[in-house]
């Protein structure tokens, strides 16, 4: 009973405060934290584990200062900081290093591999893993063996071994089952129902986040229900079962909000916007796209590493981008679509074309880093607390007035110290994603004339979207226009793959792939690109591979002969190049 044990620790701490005795006061702060922590309240663990560091550093306790240090590390992966995580957990597995404590290295060695997980470096995070693990079983600890088989088991299975993926999880299963560990049964049960889902074993993978979520609600913890409440949802929106899908995604997104959890968070969220879309209601799709792109900005400012981690994280964080798109584009809404296409599109280019690598958390001093989490911690439980209420039968509608008052408060006090923050920091409005996507008026500056095009694309699951710019002189307006293709990643990459090998091996039979990927590609926009001799291309996913000037627009008559072909990242990116060139003292059209 985690609340009770919260009383109960309250109680040892005023006694251990009265004592003076800094060693048990360290002690019961940090026992206070792992209980909220099990609770979800990720915030309130970080400010005991906070209070019990510099109590262990001047008592001299070694032992106490890096398990406080590993502690933090894991409250700030929860909340999303994985660059500071990392950074504590590092400090962490070096002081259990230097103690010579297993135990602590191992249990380091762990939550570094988590934090690689959570930023999607599955390669390292196995590396870390098994170093764990390898400590684990010779310290005959069933209980951490067992968590490290099925976080083991889990990268086989993103990484595609799924029959090895399955031994881990029966290996977990045996030891938590021996052991009488039950929240460590309905994770494997979690891994296992995804397991299935992915082999499109639906009944199979409900079955078992259902049992997952039986005994994650028996024991109470949030962020364990969140979770299988979100992979819970994915599987009805898998099965065009939209009504449940909301329903599940609804529960899951509240509750991570309420805990702070925010890649829970945004899937939940994603998830929600795709129901709401399917079910006809536009408006609550947007709103839940928005806020799940939202949530995803926020933890791309977060993540430790360079441009290689920030690009391996954003990889599987697109969908909510491609899922506003799909919505606007339905409601013919182009130049709205503009935006969330460039935001999905080299996030990482623009962010080292705009400041390099500035560390946020280091550019900001601990008072206005406090402050912010304080303001942000408002927002996320005024959120709460507002969807909470909705979600009744009969809302209260005075308390809603009331939390709408104070959430719009809210914002404010976070728009103005925003404000401040920028002011005496203006380096870190362009590392968090202030810098805004470029408009179509913009992308009309970039025509240096008439005869030239922007073409962006954005490869979905099942469609492809196109938007062309054009102009008929320099001083023109821009002519924007949205297409849609029929045709997927999946098509379309196979296409692409079979015209570059059959260009690679000079095969005289590519005239007929270059013509048909001309027409699908191209062709939509003919009309509007007659006359124009200066193609700038935005590729998507697999496109990138495609060479658009080998194409054929007619027998033997290839895009090159009539147009040249430049390629850019995307739009922002192309108009962040042109300031900096323009800074350079060099003022040439594109």
């Amino acid at each position: 009973n985690y609340d009770s044990a919260v009383g109960y620790y309250r109680k040892s701490l005023a006694l251990a405060e009265a004592s003076g005795n800094r060693v048990l006061t360290a002690r019961v702060l940090n026992n206070l934290g792992a209980v909220e922590s099990a609770l979800g309240n990720y915030e309130t663990a970080l400010g005991y584990y906070r209070k019990s560091l510099p109590l262990n550093e001047e008592s001299g306790n070694k032992a106490g200062v890096a398990n406080t240090l590993l502690n933090i590390g894991l409250s700030q992966r929860l909340l999303g900081n994985y660059g500071v995580a990392l950074e504590y957990c590092l400090k962490g597995l070096q002081r259990s290093e230097a103690l010579g404590d297993k135990q602590g290295v191992a249990q380091a060695l762990r939550a570094i591999a988590q934090t690689y997980i959570s930023q999607r470096d599955r390669g390292l995070a196995l590396e870390y893993f098994q170093k764990a693990l390898t400590l684990q079983e010779e310290k005959g600890d069933k209980g951490e063996v067992a968590l490290l088989l099925g976080s083991i088991g889990n990268i086989h299975q993103a990484q595609g071994r799924a029959e090895l993926a399955l031994e881990y999880f029966r290996r977990s299963m045996a030891l938590r089952e021996e052991i009488g560990d039950k929240s460590g049964v309905a994770a494997v049960l979690q891994s296992i129902g995804f397991f299935y889902g992915e082999q499109g074993k639906f009944d199979a993978a409900m079955e078992h986040y259902q049992k997952s979520l039986a005994m994650r609600e028996a024991l109470g913890g949030k962020l364990g229900i969140a979770e299988v409440l979100q992979k819970i949802a994915g599987l009805h929106s898998a099965q065009g079962a939209h009504a449940q899908a909301l329903a599940a995604a609804s529960r899951a997104a509240t509750l991570a909000a309420g805990i702070g959890h925010r890649d829970t968070l945004w899937q939940a969220r994603t998830i929600e916007g795709k129901a709401h879309r399917a079910l006809d209601q536009p408006a609550e799709a947007r709103r839940a796209f928005d806020e799940a792109i939202a949530v995803v900005e926020s933890l791309r400012a977060q993540v430790g590493g360079g441009e290689r981690e920030q690009q391996r994280f954003f990889e599987n964080k697109v969908s909510p981008y491609y899922a506003m798109v799909e919505l606007l584009f339905e409601q013919r809404r182009a130049g709205e679509a503009l935006g969330y296409v460039e935001a999905a599109k080299a996030r990482v280019l623009l962010d080292v074309l705009q400041s390099g690598r500035v560390n946020i958390t280091k550019a900001m001093s601990p008072r206005e880093q406090e402050q912010e989490r304080s303001l942000k911690g408002e927002l996320v439980s005024l959120n709460t607390q507002t969807a909470r209420e909705s979600a009744r039968t009969k809302p209260d509608e005075q308390h809603l007035s009331s939390l709408d008052t104070r959430l719009r408060q809210a914002r404010m006090n976070y728009e103005a110290f925003q404000t401040n923050l920028y002011a005496a920091h203006p380096e870190l409005k362009t590392q968090r994603g202030e810098a805004q996507p470029v408009t179509p008026e913009q992308a009309g500056d970039l025509l240096a004339d008439g005869e030239s095009a922007l073409l962006n694309y954005l490869v979905g699951g099942d469609k492809t979207y196109l938007l062309v710019f054009t102009k008929n002189g320099p001083q023109a307006k821009v002519d924007l226009r949205a297409y849609e293709i029929k045709i997927g990643q999946k098509e379309l990459a196979a296409r692409t793959e079979n015209f570059r090998n059959l260009l690679a091996q000079r095969n005289p039979d590519f005239s007929e792939p270059a013509r048909g990927l001309y027409d699908l590609l191209l062709g939509p926009a003919r009309r509007q690109l007659e006359g124009k001799t200066d193609l700038v291309i935005v590729p998507d996913g697999p496109l990138w591979n495609l060479p658009f000037q080998a194409l054929q627009s007619a027998p033997a008559r290839y895009v090159i002969e009539d147009q040249a072909v430049a390629y850019t990242p995307s739009l922002t990116v192309l108009r962040e190049m042109v300031k900096l060139r323009k800074r350079g003292g060099d003022r040439k059209s594109l």
